[in-house]
């Protein structure tokens, strides 16, 4: 996944932008977003802000996206929306704001330096997609993002948020999406949320259900995102749903096995999620289950059939109904009682993972 962080020429300046800058390289991430606020953008000097960030990233070999506002074209001495310009300064990517006109959009996302577009998701209609897709936008050169919420109250609800998903999906642009690191702070001015009910959450864990709910990438944003979060942020699986889990066996066989990724099969089971690769991957190794921990299974245990259950040994599963101890059934692990929400997502043939912790 094409994952980034945010930093806010408002918040922040020198060694501390600096130093996030080099652990969210090192943990993996890929792209940086540069915002402001307006007061920023007005001030004079917002060229010696944003110059010093550019030639780091750059140096980092970081993707580069720049908020673009008219304000901010008139402050670095721009006429128009110009791709050469923006290129020289080393940016790769422009989120634009919904000041610039649906004609702007189309000729510009057709330029020769490869220059990213991000649309915003949130504020998109079918009429203006629609009109989009009828002027032949360039859709290899486009991409959407929904927007960040900096105030209580304003974000988004997990129904809009899908709804804009699938319709902008079904365009053939990728979505992304915020998530806010939670540090301890006695300001919450820069709140970088898109989804209202991740105010409080924390970042890996909102990260995490934005991929379950379609977001094809995340931004992470917040006074001082810790070495965890960019960690997080940077290991994010792509299209896949993935839980905590504790183990509940301490079979290193098993163990190794879970650590697959899976796929939800076609033919959906009613009380639990069946793993299309969970015999395969056994018959792969010609290792048998031995029985162990055969207990009942509330939602959210995952599961093995040991060898007393004959053809079905090595099947993995998911429970989503509660159902009583068997004894062909080893229970391996559990799902977080935080995370088990996210079992609603593993639709037939979907991807599902686990991060699994003692």
């Amino acid at each position: 996944m094409e994952n980034g962080i945010i930093i806010n020429l408002g918040w922040e300046q020198g060694e501390k932008q600096a130093s996030l800058l080099s652990q969210g390289a090192a943990a993996g991430i890929k792209r940086l977003l540069i915002t402001y606020s307006r007061l920023t953008c007005a001030s004079e000097n917002i060229k010696d802000l944003l110059y010093p960030l550019l030639h780091q990233a750059k140096a980092l070999g970081m993707e580069i996206i720049l908020d673009v506002t008219p304000m901010l074209l008139e402050r670095l001495g721009l006429q128009e929306l110009s791709s050469s310009a923006f290129r020289m300064l080393g940016v790769q990517g422009l989120r634009l704001s919904d000041e610039f006109a649906v004609q702007d959009i189309i000729r510009f996302s057709h330029n020769h330096q490869g220059l990213r577009l991000l649309l915003n998701a949130s504020t998109m209609t079918s009429s203006v997609l629609s009109q989009l897709l009828a002027e032949r936008i360039n859709l290899k050169q486009v991409e959407a993002m929904h927007d960040f919420y900096p105030r209580h109250g304003t974000g988004l609800s997990e129904e809009f948020l899908v709804r804009k998903n699938i319709l902008i999906h079904r365009a053939g642009m990728r979505v992304g999406a915020f998530v806010a690191a939670q540090t301890p702070s006695d300001t919450d001015d820069f709140s970088t949320v898109t989804l209202e009910e991740h105010r409080q959450e924390e970042a890996d864990v909102a990260a995490r259900h934005l991929v379950a709910l379609g977001i094809d990438f995340v931004f992470l944003g917040g006074n001082a995102p810790q070495a965890g979060d960019l960690k997080a942020i940077g290991q994010l699986r792509e299209s896949q749903v993935t839980m905590r889990a504790q183990w509940l066996t301490n079979n290193i066989f098993l163990r190794d096995l879970l650590n697959n990724t899976f796929t939800a099969r076609s033919d959906e089971a009613r009380d639990a999620i069946r793993a299309q690769e969970g015999q395969m991957l056994l018959a792969a190794t010609q290792s048998i289950v031995a029985p162990d921990n055969r207990i009942v299974r509330p939602i959210g245990a995952i599961t093995i059939d040991n060898l007393t259950a004959g053809d079905f040994m090595g099947e993995i599963q998911l429970i989503r109904h509660p159902q009583a101890a068997d004894s062909h059934v080893n229970v391996a692990a559990m799902v977080d009682e935080a995370e088990v929400n996210l079992l609603q997502y593993i639709t037939p043939g979907r991807k599902f993972s686990f991060i699994f912790h003692e």
